[in-house]
């Protein structure tokens, strides 16, 4: 819900909703070879007829919008799906990748579902082991190896009353982009 002060807010239970889908997996062996493929399905929807506080621009002059029983949640996304491949090198050493896509995500503040959705993306990861010794194994990943920009939230701000520098802004959407392309590296000791 919202407050008077500009970007605050609280969270309050809203109404009954049902999260309901399905999960499949795959993989595939061939010598060294190793292909994984993932799905899921969500179906996350409010059952009941909700007035709620946004700053959406679909709210009304009292800053409410009218949520209806099979209006999709807020940042939950339909589908994800993942496939991975992996190649033992050598009985110490192992290779592979990923593309993780996931699917248009409504954002929050708009569970009326009636402004655009957050787009869909995809990103390739890459990654590697290496076992030192019976105890211990060096790790490395490389995640976003394209260094693209996706969104993974995104909500609406009260364009009144802003500094300004941003009063010509128009859009009352805000986005928190995605990590640029990070490298990982660890240890791992078994004891």
């Amino acid at each position: 819900l919202g407050t008077e002060i500009n970007g605050f807010g609280f969270f309050d239970n809203a109404g009954t909703t049902r999260r309901q889908g399905v999960e499949a997996g795959l993989a595939w062996r061939y010598e060294n070879l190793l292909v994984s493929a993932n799905y899921s399905y969500l179906d996350a929807t409010f059952l009941n007829n909700l007035t709620l506080s946004s700053n959406s621009p679909a709210a009304d002059a009292d800053g409410f919008i009218f949520v209806h029983p099979g209006d999709r949640i807020p940042l939950m996304p339909a589908h994800r799906f993942v496939v991975g491949v992996e190649y033992t090198v050598n009985p110490k050493w192992k290779v592979g990748g990923d593309v993780r896509f996931v699917s248009s995500q409504y954002l929050i503040g708009d569970a009326s579902n009636q402004e655009p959705k957050l787009p869909p993306y995809a990103t390739l990861n890459l990654h590697t082991s290496y076992k030192v010794s019976p105890r211990v194994t060096v790790f490395g990943e490389i995640d976003n190896v394209t260094d693209k920009t996706y969104y993974t939230y995104g909500t609406f701000t009260e364009l009144d009353g802003l500094p300004g520098r941003f009063s010509s802004l128009a859009d009352a959407r805000t986005f928190s982009p995605s990590p640029g392309r990070s490298f990982y590296v660890w240890v791992r000791i078994s004891c």
